[in-house]
């Protein structure tokens, strides 16, 4: 969190959107889902509000996977239909991956 806020106050948004999106991890470990349900959003949104496609498809990959945690699954089913719409265009290994992994948890959720 405190990276984050660090990254806030010398404005490079897209380090504290992945410090932001590296909370919402931690807090899912921990099992407070809600908290990483409010970390991985907040980094999908700055993610988002600077175009960068790719990372705001991976923030809304955890942000889903902690809804499906917190046995929101509507929600869940929302977030990673985005995230995998986001990803077309993208073709290499890593972006294929995330999409195969996508799908798998809609198939599961």
């Amino acid at each position: 969190q405190q990276a984050a806020s660090l990254w806030r106050r010398l404005g490079h948004q897209n380090r504290e959107a992945w410090a932001l999106d590296g909370t919402g991890a931690v807090y899912q470990e921990l099992g407070r889902f809600d908290d990483a349900i409010s970390f991985h959003h907040r980094a999908a949104a700055i993610h988002h509000e600077l175009g960068d496609r790719w990372y705001q498809s991976i923030a809304l990959d955890h942000f889903a996977a902690a809804l499906h945690q917190a046995n929101k699954d509507t929600e869940a089913r929302e977030a990673w239909q985005l995230a995998a719409s986001l990803l077309d265009g993208f073709d290499d290994p890593k972006a294929t991956a995330l999409r195969e992994s996508i799908q798998v948890a809609l198939a599961n959720t």
